[in-house]
């Protein structure tokens, strides 16, 4: 991918259910933050194992192999993280549905925001992606990940 399809800081979506989060999660705990999406407590602890939502990322020059095949390969992205100074990186702030209207995806300066960088496989072992150029318009989406208190996560699955 770093050779041909995309510049770098392309907006990409990754596709959120229960596997994908808690990739996204691990990574971030791995670089010492403890994230979450902008949801209730219940939906972040109780991710559907089918898709749900979408989460904003940009692609990161580098993380793919140009000699691997697409099935084993991975791909860097970066995810915004919203300050707790900013409405969606608000303790409180949670949206389980979230819209373009929705107060956790509103625009906030670049100094209330930091970024994460995640390595996510292209493809899954049953040949689904994990990433997607545009994401369903019916579905919810979220532009930032927030920090969160504490909370225990469900086990990660192998």
């Amino acid at each position: 991918m770093s050779r041909c399809m995309l510049s770098e800081g392309s907006e990409l979506w990754i596709k959120i259910n229960l596997r994908n989060y808690e990739l996204v999660l691990r990574a971030a705990e791995e670089q010492g933050f403890r994230l979450m999406l902008p949801v209730s407590l219940s939906l972040h602890k109780d991710m559907p194992e089918k898709h749900w939502c979408y989460l904003r990322c940009f692609y990161v020059l580098g993380g793919s192999l140009h000699d691997s095949p697409i099935e084993t390969n991975s791909v860097t992205v970066v995810c915004a993280i919203a300050s707790k100074r900013s409405v969606p990186g608000r303790k409180a702030t949670a949206e389980d549905n979230a819209t373009g209207s929705s107060r956790v995806n509103q625009n906030i300066c670049a100094e209330n925001t930091s970024f994460v960088a995640v390595c996510l496989p292209i493809l899954h072992a049953d040949h689904d992606p994990v990433l997607e150029y545009s994401r369903d318009p019916d579905l919810p989406f979220y532009h930032y990940l927030k920090e969160r208190e504490n909370v225990l996560l469900v086990p990660a699955t192998a």
